[in-house]
């Protein structure tokens, strides 16, 4: 299994060194801020997540507008299963600084939410005040599960602190966990193709978390992945109240049981 794992991520690395990055126009170079539109800092040019039989691919574009934007340019620290880094870091002047290592991004200590968790972080080289960062990496998959850190289950809501022009999630349509798409005020939209499905939103306003709020109460679209276990497939077709009915008989009733 790790000789085939190694020669995935030494195809995948060959892929993604073979992609060409798009020409920057200058309707990107021209982004201002813009308190009408909610632009302030930064702005989101795509955020996108690829599931791939073995891996889930991240692409993420981001044009800084101020000092304060850099901050729209950190990233969670990488899991060990991450590789195939592709970045790089554009400059108006069309100077480019690339990049393709873990090593080549600064860790950085945190303390994030209201009881001040310790956390580190990563920040891309070469940031400025007026750039643009582009970001690709790869996070290896069992077959077409979800990365070992996020476990059975997963969600992603969609758009960020920053304006975002385009966020998307493709799974393939052989996909072999469950999955559900909600809308929100603002709806996703679906692109079919022979293989896969891709769940998309456009233009998605900035949003700011207030104190002691919950994410989950954001009215934003969201994309859940879990593992659905093979006994209840029958049942999902059969409507809600069937399907809660058979998880808490074949699944929960005897744990209940057991604990009385």
């Amino acid at each position: 299994m790790k000789t085939k794992i190694l020669l995935i991520g030494l195809l995948t690395l060959s892929a993604l060194q073979a992609r060409e990055w798009p020409v920057v126009s200058a309707e990107i170079w021209a982004m201002k801020e813009d308190q009408a539109k909610g632009i302030k800092d930064a702005v989101i040019l795509e955020n996108r997540t690829i599931f791939k039989t073995y891996s889930m691919e991240r692409i993420i574009r981001i044009r800084i507008l101020s000092e304060a934007g850099k901050m729209a340019a950190r990233l969670p620290e990488f899991s060990g299963e991450c590789h195939s880094f592709d970045g790089r870091t554009v400059y108006p002047d069309g100077k480019v600084l690339s990049f393709e290592a873990r090593q080549d991004f600064q860790s950085v200590p945190v303390s994030v939410g209201n009881f001040e968790e310790k956390r580190t972080v990563l920040i891309p080289p070469g940031l400025t005040a007026d750039c643009l960062v582009e970001l690709r990496w790869v996070e290896n998959t069992l077959l077409d599960w979800l990365p070992t850190r996020m476990g059975n289950w997963h969600y992603w809501r969609f758009g960020s602190e920053y304006y975002t022009l385009i966020e998307s999630i493709k799974v393939p349509k052989k996909f072999r966990l469950s999955y559900t798409a909600m809308h929100g005020s603002l709806r996703l939209s679906v692109t079919e193709s022979e293989n896969d499905r891709d769940f998309w939103a456009k233009d998605i306003p900035a949003t700011e978390s207030e104190l002691y709020s919950l994410s989950f109460f954001m009215d934003r679209p969201v994309f859940q992945a879990f593992y659905q276990p093979q006994r209840m497939f029958k049942t999902v077709k059969e409507g809600s109240s069937v399907y809660w009915k058979a998880l808490g008989t074949k699944f929960y009733q005897g744990y209940f049981e057991d604990s009385i």
